[in-house]
């Protein structure tokens, strides 16, 4: 919530802090809202301290009464002073903080009242302020107001000996009901008597009552066009008032709230390269706001949008275009990243003196239309003289590529405004790296292998086209990109000195994230709230804070082997295809409702396992070796494409999945299970096998009446207490049912059993030994053949694999060579959870590293 101060010393516009100030911000914005301060007296000045206004008269009138809140002017009966919002957290730190005057209540002495009189700082860091002055808001532009009041020649009680005076305030934005009795005045009324009468020496802009009509009418729209631009740079429409806008963006409205970005860049693509096409939204709604900017690579190209396009229909909407007078997609990168820097010098919010001044698209002198379509920024003059002197010549790289430049030939061309195909920085490139000037890189921006650098950065720069690639360099500390937001695909690899991330506006947009083997403790700057293709966060040894906002994430994410006690925090999170978490003390995923493909928690040491609204799985469940897991919440999960896998949680003694009506492939459960329980099980395709070394008989029984023919349980089914030596993990030999297949992606191949086809007990158990009787004597046989295979491998004849063991499938003989694995160790079929880049075998320690 906004509001414009238009002043004889300039105009500010203050930000209002509505949600921990509300009474003093009401006050202040009905005050405004029926022109109360307009010719108000800025008074009290001290330099470099405050100065205070809000008095219609100022203290040197003697019919002053001080000033009066918003209610004391609208109910005469009560008091013209309210309770002020003293809250000590807010401290007057910064130049250009705002609060309420106050004074001690006569009645009680810990109670302060405010009315309307309110201070603004001129300096930082002024302690003494607080608790005596309620801070309800911030200047956030028009510094050079500021300074220009923190100048004046003032007289022994702080008054500007030449009037500085309010003129006039504009309200952005109101979020509190008028009281009753306000009315707002149609136009800003006309000074009273008393305030004429306290005029010193008027300001040198005021309008003189013996001009013409002509001249004031003018004066008046030039004062009103100004007060407009300065209220579109608040908003963000605008960088600075007096820029001019380029000439290739063409501004389209009356749009259909329907229509999208990408129909629009499909419909104008016909007249040339579009670098942007961008329908404005409202930032709290998400809503189309109807109207949209459209950058051409060519003014050329924009001219002939403009003359075709006007009121031509798009979804039933007839549409007016015009060219751009809006230059709000840099403005706030711009007066972000000037306010980081200027900050970070001393200059408070909103930078310097003359900061809104001080860069424009084109000079003053620079009038009409220009034919050559090359609209850079026009940085300072000394800037500009030493580019000017510095050799523009183009630099291949090492190896000749003519789709890359190198660093020396960037830097020769930093001041262009954007940069084209790609940049390679050479081993040999010095060791602090700034490409200061660059707005976009349309290629590759890739630096691998430079041991020495420690710094890389470009304070410009917005946009790569291809991949930020950064990658075996030792020594870097520091990556500085203020204003990027978009990349295709981001590697950070193997950079052992790297902490922070100086993504400061954030990454918006990436099809791929990899980072890995870095010492960041953060991943602040990494927004993508749209989502990604792929991530891979993994072997940060310092990373324990992992926090993402992406909502979608199209093929896959993979987290792991991160700094100890790594929480993973992806609370926005609703749908993603491939999800693999290791080596994780706390996951997080609060909003996921659909995995398409194989969600795998396996060697964690989370406590707890809760995905509340969790509906879907479309390939495997695998919930494995998470040792400290005591819980698995997941109490709306009704589909389970693929197989279900929970095994070796050593502290889960209770799997119950209340929703579960569908699993597609093979439910394998091992543990120390007491009760497992899928009430809502209707269909269970594959074999069907609960094994625990804790009494689960009661379980049992329920499962029982689900095996047969036409029964939920299709494949195999196998309900037992077992005893460790018959752990799944130990040497057994495989199935002997060749025709009998698991559809899980993550089998447990060791674990046996028998098939129930609903005959008696008695033909049951003669079935049970037979076939135990059957197993016994092909592992004899598989016994056998393996001493003639190390027979024939000492005389060596070995011949081909599949004739050693003629009578086994490929699968079974995958299986047998699993099953001889030590106990807990996970068998190779899991890798299909896990991403490329991490080895199949991993011990109780979790998985391996990548």
């Amino acid at each position: 919530m906004s509001v414009l101060l238009e002043t004889s010393a300039g105009d500010i516009v203050i930000d209002l802090n509505v949600d921990d100030a509300p009474k003093s911000c009401e006050n202040f914005l009905k005050l405004c809202k029926i022109k109360y301060y307009n010719y108000s007296p800025i008074y009290g000045v001290q330099r470099d301290f405050s100065f205070q206004t809000g008095d219609p008269l100022g203290p040197d009138s003697k019919d002053s009464d001080g000033g009066t809140s918003i209610w004391g002017l609208l109910s005469p009966s009560k008091p013209k002073t309210f309770t002020a919002e003293i809250n000590l957290k807010f401290k007057h730190k910064e130049r250009g903080t705002v609060s309420l005057a106050t004074t001690q209540s006569k009645t009680d002495p810990d109670e302060r009242l405010a009315g309307s009189q309110f201070i603004i700082t001129l300096g930082d860091n002024l302690d003494y302020l607080d608790g005596k002055a309620a801070v309800f808001g911030r200047v956030v532009e028009g510094f050079d107001a500021l300074e220009a009041i923190n100048g004046a020649f003032v007289d022994d009680s702080g008054r500007p000996l030449k009037d500085i005076r309010i003129r006039h305030t504009v309200i952005l934005d109101d979020p509190f009901p008028d009281p009753p009795g306000l009315i707002e005045p149609d136009k800003s009324p006309v000074p009273s008597a008393a305030q004429l009468a306290t005029v010193r020496i008027a300001d040198d802009d005021e309008l003189e009552v013996e001009e013409d009509q002509e001249a004031l009418e003018k004066l008046r729209r030039e004062r009103e066009a100004k007060a407009q631009a300065l209220t579109l740079e608040m908003v963000g429409d605008l960088p600075f008032a007096e820029v001019k806008p380029p000439e290739n963006i063409l501004f389209v409205c009356k749009l259909n709230p329907v229509t999208a970005s990408e129909d629009l860049e499909l419909i104008f693509g016909r007249f040339g390269t579009i670098l942007s096409c961008e329908i404005i939204k409202d930032k709290k709604t998400g809503d189309s706001l109807q109207y949209a900017f459209i950058e051409f690579e060519k003014q050329e190209q924009c001219e002939m949008a403009y003359s075709k396009m006007q009121d031509v229909l798009i979804d039933d909407h007839r549409i007016h275009v015009d060219f751009s007078q809006s230059v709000s997609k840099l403005s706030e990168h711009w007066r972000d990243g000037e306010n980081t820097k200027r900050k970070t010098r001393g200059g408070g919010w909103g930078g310097i003196r003359d900061l809104e001044k001080r860069r424009k698209y084109r000079g003053e002198e620079d009038a009409g239309r220009k034919s050559d379509g090359k609209y850079g920024l026009v940085f300072d003059k000394q800037k500009q003289d030493r580019d000017s002197r510095r050799k523009r010549s183009r630099s291949r790289s090492p190896r000749g590529d003519r789709d890359r430049r190198s660093y020396e030939g960037a830097e020769k061309q930093q001041h262009f405004r954007n940069f084209d195909r790609g940049i390679a920085v050479h081993t040999s490139a010095p060791s602090n790296i700034s490409f200061d000037g660059v707005r976009a890189i349309t290629g590759n921006l890739t630096m691998v292998g430079h041991k020495a650098i420690t710094n890389i950065g470009a304070n410009d720069l917005q946009f790569i086209g291809g991949d930020l690639d950064i990658q075996d360099c030792p020594s870097l500390q520091n990556i500085t990109f203020p204003l990027l937001t978009n990349v295709t695909n981001l590697y950070l690899q193997n950079l052992a000195s790297l902490d922070t991330l100086g993504f400061i506006s954030g990454l918006s947009r990436a099809d791929s994230v990899h980072i890995q083997n870095t010492s960041l403790a953060n991943l602040e700057g990494i927004g993508l709230a749209s989502g990604a293709d792929v991530m891979f966060i993994a072997e940060n040894r310092h990373l324990q804070d992992i926090t993402l906002q992406v909502t979608n994430v199209a093929q896959s994410l993979s987290i792991g082997d991160n700094g100890d006690g790594s929480v993973v925090n992806l609370n926005s999170l609703k749908i993603a295809q491939n999800l693999t978490f290791w080596n994780c003390q706390q996951i997080n995923i609060p909003l996921l409702v659909n995995v398409s493909g194989t969600l795998g928690v396996s060697g964690n040491s989370i406590e707890v396992l809760i995905a509340p609204n969790l509906t879907t799985v479309g390939g495997t469940l695998a919930i494995n070796d998470n040792w400290e897991l005591t819980n698995i919440s997941l109490p709306l999960l009704k589909t389970i494409a693929g197989g279900l896998q929970v095994q070796r949680n050593q502290l889960v003694s209770t799997v119950i999945l209340p929703a579960l009506q569908v699993v597609g492939g093979a439910t394998e459960l091992y543990g120390n299970f007491t009760s497992v329980s899928f009430p809502s099980l209707v269909d269970n395709r594959g074999a069907f096998s609960v094994q625990s070394l804790l009494n689960i008989s009661s379980s049992c029984a329920y499962f029982d009446k689900y095996v047969g023919d036409g029964g939920i349980i299709k494949g195999r089914y196998q309900c037992a207490n077992i005893k460790a030596a018959d752990s799944p993990s130990t040497p057994t030999t495989a199935p002997t049912d060749r025709n009998i297949t698991s559809t899980s992606a993550i089998s447990n191949p060791s674990s046996t059993s028998t098939e129930s086809t609903g005959l008696s007990t008695g033909t049951k158990t003669g079935l049970v030994i037979g076939m135990s009787l059957g197993l016994l004597a092909i592992g004899a046989v598989v016994l056998s053949l393996c001493l003639k295979r190390r027979r024939r491998g000492r005389a060596g004849d070995l011949g081909k694999e599949g004739d050693l063991l003629p009578e086994l499938s490929a699968e079974e003989k995958a299986r047998f060579e699993v099953d001889s694995r030590p106990v807990y160790e996970v068998d190779s079929g899991q890798s299909v959870v896990r991403p490329a880049e991490l080895p199949a075998k991993r011990s109780l320690d979790g998985p391996g590293r990548g």
